[in-house]
C-alpha cells in the first residue's frame, strides 16, 4: 500500500515553542522501499479523519513506541525519522490507499488517543499549582479544562471542533504565541505539546505512584 506523507516544515523549536510555520517541504518521489514523497493538505477533513483511524491503531498496536515519540517532544522536526520508522512498522494499520501522513497532526492524534485510553479528564484531574516550565500546552490545559475536554471529544473538522477552538483562542494565543491559525495544527500543538509533562503527572509510572 502507497501512502502519500506530509509533514509541516517548522522553525527552531517548533510548535512547543510557538513558532509554528504552514510552510510545507515539497520531496520528489521516492521509491517504494523508502519514505514516500510529502505533501500537505491540513485542511482536507478526509486526510484528518484517515489521520485519527490510523493513530488510534498504532496507539494500540505499540503504545511503548508512541508514548516514546511523543515524549521526545520531537514531532515538529521534519522528517522525524522515529515517525517513518513507525509508520512502515504499522502499515497495517493504513485503512485506505494514497493515504495522506503529517507528522504533526499525527502526534496530536496519537496523544488525543492516549489520553482517551486512559480516561484522562483534564477538567477532573487536580492540576499543578504552577504551570510547568516551557509547556505552553500545559498552560492552556490549566486554564480552560474543561474547554481542553471538549475540544478533545470534537470530530476533526466539525462544527464542535470549531467552537471548542474559539473557547481556547484567548489562552492560545497566550500560552502559544504565534501558532499556526490552522485549527487542526492548533489542536495538535495544545494536545501533544502538552504530553511529556500530562504523561508524567497524570499517565506514567510516576503518576500512580504519587496516588
Amino acid at each position: 500500500m502507497r501512502i502519500l506523507c506530509c509533514i509541516v516544515a517548522l522553525a527552531a523549536n517548533g510548535l512547543i515553542q510557538g513558532k509554528c510555520s504552514a510552510q510545507a517541504t515539497q520531496i520528489e518521489h521516492a521509491p517504494s522501499n523508502e519514505s514516500p514523497p510529502f505533501v500537505v493538505q491540513l485542511d482536507d477533513p478526509t486526510m484528518l479523519r484517515d489521520m485519527v483511524t490510523f493513530a488510534d491503531c498504532v496507539v494500540t498496536r505499540e503504545p511503548k513506541a508512541v508514548i516514546h515519540f511523543l515524549r521526545e517532544g520531537n514531532f515538529a522536526v521534519p522528517q522525524n525519522g522515529e515517525v517513518r520508522s513507525i509508520v512502515q512498522r504499522n502499515r497495517a494499520c493504513l485503512r485506505v490507499a494514497n493515504m495522506r501522513f503529517n507528522q504533526v497532526l499525527f502526534a496530536g492524534a496519537a496523544s488525543e488517543s492516549l489520553y482517551r485510553v486512559s480516561g484522562l479528564f483534564f477538567a477532573k484531574v487536580s492540576m499543578p499549582s504552577t504551570k510547568p516550565v516551557n509547556d505552553p500546552g500545559m498552560c492552556v490545559a490549566m486554564a480552560k479544562p474543561k474547554e481542553v475536554d471538549n475540544l478533545l471529544a470534537a470530530f476533526p473538522a466539525s462544527s464542535e471542533e470549531k467552537a471548542a477552538l474559539a473557547a481556547l483562542d484567548a489562552a492560545i494565543e497566550r500560552c502559544h504565541p504565534n501558532t499556526s491559525p490552522h485549527a487542526s495544527i492548533r489542536r495538535a500543538a495544545v494536545m501533544a505539546g502538552m504530553f511529556p509533562v500530562v504523561y508524567d503527572l497524570f499517565l506514567g509510572p510516576r503518576s500512580r505512584q504519587s496516588h
